[in-house]
């Protein structure tokens, strides 16, 4: 990267992520920034929130802080975690960095709440994702949960089995699809036909997901984790603590504000205002 910026001698560098990009702009910059370039900063997901908690991460990502004149976040939250851990530089707008939902997104045909009838679970497992919780929390809700359809998407391997046994062991027809397996817009009907959607995750940035089931108009039950509470109040469920039984009274919870209709509207407005890519591009 060195060599790169020394041949191209270019007025902006921008390292999009932390962990590989910008720790290799901390490697390249740190003996000696070029007059005049800028670095621009792009936090994705957990790079700050998850990894500062890490001393030898917490002291490179301090240093790349301190190399940028530009940060670029999705979450008030990591604007003020960069402030301090030492960033004194200009602070982008918050914007979700996937892009915002175009018109044709917003146009899919939504289900009245009382016509839904399937439970959306995000099946990432490993890292940070906790996908088992909700299956667990599932199977202990078996009798509350008869007649709906659970589908389990972007689910890895360990998640499929899990869902295969619970279905078996409690009689819940649970649908799993793997990572990939579905579309974009696939997953973006399945959310428009379902009740809630859970997403469970030890660290995030904004999570897409939450966003693409708001927009939809299901009801997000989100660890608070992904900045949610910048994104619904009593709309939604933020999950404080990732247990089966807190994961539990949180499912029960978001089928009892289903049955407002008017709770899955105040979710899908504020989206169209705040992430719908036409206001998106006003705000970079």
């Amino acid at each position: 990267m060195r060599a790169a910026i020394k041949k191209f001698q270019p007025s902006i560098v921008h390292s999009l992520e932390l962990q590989n990009a910008g720790y290799l702009a901390v490697r390249a910059l740190s003996s000696g920034k070029p007059k005049g370039l800028k670095l621009l900063v792009t936090n994705w997901g957990s790079d700050i929130f998850w990894f500062q908690r890490f001393p030898k991460h917490k002291a490179k990502i301090e240093k790349l802080l301190q190399l940028a004149a530009v940060y670029s976040a999705e979450c008030e939250r990591d604007i003020v975690l960069a402030r301090n851990l030492g960033f004194t530089g200009q602070a982008m707008p918050v914007i979700p960095n996937a892009g915002g939902f175009s018109e044709a997104d917003f146009a899919i045909p939504r289900l009245a709440p009382s016509e839904r009838k399937t439970i959306a679970l995000k099946g990432y497992h490993g890292w940070v994702g906790r996908a088992k919780v909700s299956l667990e929390a599932v199977r202990e809700l078996s009798e509350e949960l008869q007649g709906y359809q659970i589908v389990v998407y972007s689910a890895n391997r360990s998640v499929l089995k899990l869902a295969k046994q619970v279905s078996k062991q409690t009689g819940l027809e649970i649908t799993a699809f793997g990572k990939g397996a579905l579309s974009h817009k696939q997953v973006l009907e399945m959310f428009a036909k379902s009740k809630i959607y859970v997403g469970l995750s030890e660290s995030d940035g904004i999570s897409t997901s939450m966003l693409e089931a708001m927009a939809m108009g299901a009801i997000p039950v989100q660890t608070s984790t992904a900045c949610c509470d910048e994104w619904f109040g009593d709309s939604g469920v933020a999950v404080h603590e990732i247990t089966v039984p807190a994961v539990k009274d949180a499912i029960k919870q978001g089928l009892k504000l289903v049955e407002d209709p008017a709770d899955s509207e105040k979710n899908f407005e504020p989206l169209k205002n705040k992430a719908s890519a036409e206001v998106l591009k006003l705000r970079r």
